[in-house]
């Protein structure tokens, strides 16, 4: 029975047919008032992610980002398409010259759709509207001046107001409207050689969300799928238009 679970488990991971399509937790590198970061990022499902922080007071920290995939089949006989943002505020602390913890707490919303390619057009499968809020706690540590590396944990509540699957087997909405995430992002960064010192960066994280709830392989299979894991695998480019990584470094042994 256990090997039959991480078989389910694992072909849910690769496959994406969770109804749930998370952002990725937020990575910053802000250590001190005045600094900005955006960046902009493409996942392993095509979606786009962007999103920017900024520190107006010293230790605060404010956030907005969204993401978008839209309605491209590729000619596959399904696909899945979302829109989403999310806002949040925290903190930030230098712990001596190489490592930054940080603090974030938000929330969003979500609409997702899967639908199947049929001959006289597209058929829905599944639309899932949901509100959640999060909060999450990261650590950075930069070994050497042009890159930097870490890990974030979130945890994120979701509620969803619709959760309506159209398959012959199971039609209607699913019962379960509430649902927690385990969601862990491990990143690196390197500096590119574009412009000012470390105004550019590029950027790749992989990571997973998980749901709180076991999953069921006698369960049907419409209800237990809200519960799936979900691969993050991302690649972007990070811009900071205010204060490069060099002046963190000066902040942190200012800090000392």
């Amino acid at each position: 029975m256990k090997t039959k679970s991480l078989l389910f488990v694992c072909g849910a991971l690769l496959t994406g047919c969770t109804v749930y399509a998370p952002m990725q937790p937020t990575v910053t590198t802000i250590s001190r008032a005045g600094q900005v970061e955006t960046s902009a990022s493409v996942q392993l499902s095509g979606r786009v992610e962007a999103g920017a922080l900024y520190s107006p007071l010293p230790h605060v920290l404010v956030e907005g980002s969204g993401t978008y995939r839209p309605h491209l089949s590729g000619g596959d006989s399904t696909f899945f398409s979302t829109r989403q943002w999310e806002a949040g505020a925290g903190t930030y602390w230098l712990l001596g010259k190489s490592w930054l913890v940080s603090g974030l707490a938000g929330g969003g919303y979500a609409a997702t759709e899967r639908l199947s390619n049929e001959p006289f057009g597209k058929t829905p499968l599944l639309r899932a509207r949901y509100g959640k809020l999060f909060g999450q706690v990261g650590i950075d540590y930069w070994p050497f001046r042009n890159g930097s590396c870490g890990v974030v944990y979130r945890f994120t509540q979701l509620r969803f107001d619709e959760l309506t699957f159209y398959q012959p087997a199971y039609q209607g909405s699913v019962a379960n409207r509430v649902m927690g995430r385990h969601e862990v992002l491990v990143y690196g960064r390197r500096g590119l050689a574009w412009g000012q010192p470390h105004r550019w960066q590029v950027q790749s994280a992989i990571g997973c969300s998980l749901g709180t709830r076991p999953l069921h392989t006698d369960e049907p299979f419409e209800t237990t799928r809200i519960r799936f894991p979900v691969l993050l695998l991302s690649m972007g480019l990070v811009y900071c238009p205010a204060l490069g990584r060099a002046d963190a470094h000066s902040a942190g042994k200012r800090a000392e």
